[in-house]
């Protein structure tokens, strides 16, 4: 029990990190967009929030997963290179025991991220009032690019013919 808690410190510990880290990253870098449509006057200020947090929130589906992977392998090679896992090997923990704390702790992270994919991601398709405000403020920028895009390809046969009138 005592070596199971440890094990557990010592996994937590850096998964709350690395999840805060990729999480304000993700955040950040997602917010400069809508931000800058803020200051432009194309996006009401008051829901900048609400579709930064929705946004936040469906994307912990990925950000938990890859923090937990990144938080075992940092703390098993921790306990590795200070020589604490072969001090807990001497002590009779096997090593089926480590890799059942930490199947353990991956189910329950499992069973959060199910949670987020079966229960956030169709609420924001059910369209309750947060995500009809999200949806309606991503509609336009969705219509954006694609128009950008059929620019794109105006231009790519523009430039198709020119070359080959040059032929």
């Amino acid at each position: 029990m005592i070596i199971t808690r440890y094990l557990l410190r010592e996994i937590l510990g850096p998964f709350a990190i690395v999840l805060s880290v990729l999480s304000v990253l993700f955040t950040s870098f997602g917010a400069a967009s809508f931000l800058s449509d803020a200051v432009n006057g194309l996006l009401p200020t008051d829901t900048i929030v609400q579709v930064i947090g929705l946004r936040t929130l469906i994307a912990l589906e990925m950000l938990i997963p890859i923090s937990l992977y990144l938080s075992v392998v940092m703390a098993l090679g921790r306990l590795y290179v200070d020589s604490e896992i072969t001090a807990l090997f001497a002590l009779g923990l096997t090593p089926a025991r480590v890799m059942g704390i930490v199947l353990g702790l991956s189910l329950c992270t499992a069973l959060v991220v199910a949670g987020l994919s079966l229960v956030v991601r169709p609420w924001d398709r059910s369209g309750g009032p947060g995500p009809r405000r999200v949806r309606a403020i991503e509609a336009p920028r969705r219509r954006h690019s694609h128009h950008l895009c059929e620019v794109c390809r105006a231009d790519a046969a523009r430039w198709r013919g020119l070359a080959d009138a040059s032929d």
